[in-house]
């Protein structure tokens, strides 16, 4: 039997709660990670297109 486990019912439900609890708050935590990195990410592809037009735009000004 877990030692997390108690005899009484009323505690075993509030075990049960507790651990759902515990599980919910990882699952968010990671669900909030993968948020963070995908912007992030995003973040970083804009600044590289606005970098690459940028260029583009030089390159077509270009006055010799």
């Amino acid at each position: 039997m877990s030692p997390f486990l108690a005899t009484g019912s009323s505690s075993n439900k509030e075990t049960i709660l507790l651990l759902e609890s515990i599980l919910y708050l990882r699952t968010r935590k990671n669900k909030l990670s993968q948020s963070k990195r995908l912007g992030k990410f995003l973040k970083e592809q804009r600044g590289r297109l606005y970098i690459i037009k940028r260029c583009v735009v030089m390159l077509i000004c270009w006055n010799d």
